[in-house]
């Protein structure tokens, strides 16, 4: 079946309108030309084939780029706000050194960059864990004073005066949590209702600090930052939302080696107090 399907679509059949633009027959020779033409425009050559790298979960698409001056990689994503490179440029005039170099961009989400040459740190020790964290809140306390700004560019609304009603939107759609291929079970929907309350008092406990909301990376964690020397540099922006700062910690914890015993690190906070 996926075979008689393939050979449609290479027969001239139209693709599933909900497959990836890098999926569709045309597309990579399409960004072949666009990277060539920035190239020129740099004056680089390109010293190898331009070739696929990775593709992570149909949400972007990275080619890599060799050329005279060293490597450069190219990155397609959706075309879905926040747009990721208007965000990346938006941040680079106070935070160039913690993001990726664009060399350049493109309406339809392509970007041409810079290697990074750095250091993953999930085998690092735990301070740079902890540098680097602390290296982000920075960046979110200078981001808070520019909310109107982010929700402007498309930043979707996840502030906490709205987590308690988007909770409920999701509980809601019963065609999405019950479908396959991983249906949630009666019980675990049961479950799911009980926190409803829990999920309003949080937000509302939680807006009593007064630690004003900013940027929220919704996929913060080891493996969308790397160290360079003492300093951490922050990429995939593709999915950030403005919401409480706490919330990017608590998604990096989630990579974080937990205490033998411990099934989750917010259970671990909560029998702390």
């Amino acid at each position: 079946q996926v075979l008689e399907s393939w050979l449609r679509e290479a027969s001239g059949a139209p693709a599933p309108p909900t497959r990836s633009p890098w999926e569709r027959p045309g597309w990579h020779a399409e960004a072949v030309v666009w990277i060539r033409e920035q190239l020129a425009d740099l004056g680089l050559q390109a010293n190898g084939p331009i070739r696929h790298f990775k593709a992570a979960w149909s949400w972007s698409c990275l080619l890599e780029v060799p050329t005279t001056s060293g490597q450069l990689f190219f990155k397609a994503v959706y075309d879905k706000p926040p747009g990721e490179v208007d965000l990346i440029l938006a941040l680079q005039p106070r935070w160039a050194q913690c993001l990726p170099r664009l060399l350049a961009a493109d309406e339809r989400g392509w970007m041409l960059m810079e290697n990074f040459d750095g250091e993953p740190i999930e085998k690092m020790a735990p301070e740079r864990w902890v540098a680097a964290a602390s290296r982000f809140g920075q960046l979110q306390m200078d981001c808070a004073g520019a909310v109107d700004e982010w929700l402007g560019m498309g930043c979707p609304d996840r502030r906490l005066c709205r987590l308690p009603a988007l909770f409920a939107e999701v509980l809601a759609d019963e065609d999405i949590l019950l479908s396959d291929p991983e249906p949630l079970t009666a019980a675990e929907m049961a479950g799911l209702r009980t926190l409803q309350p829990v999920v309003g008092e949080l937000c509302a406990k939680l807006s009593t600090y007064d630690i004003p909301e900013s940027l929220h990376h919704q996929d913060f964690r080891s493996g969308n930052l790397i160290a360079i020397g003492d300093e951490a540099l922050f990429y995939d922006w593709g999915d950030t939302v403005v919401s409480h700062p706490f919330l990017s910690l608590q998604r990096m914890l989630d990579f974080v080696d937990r205490p033998r015993g411990v099934p989750h690190w917010d259970w671990e906070m909560k029998h702390r107090g």
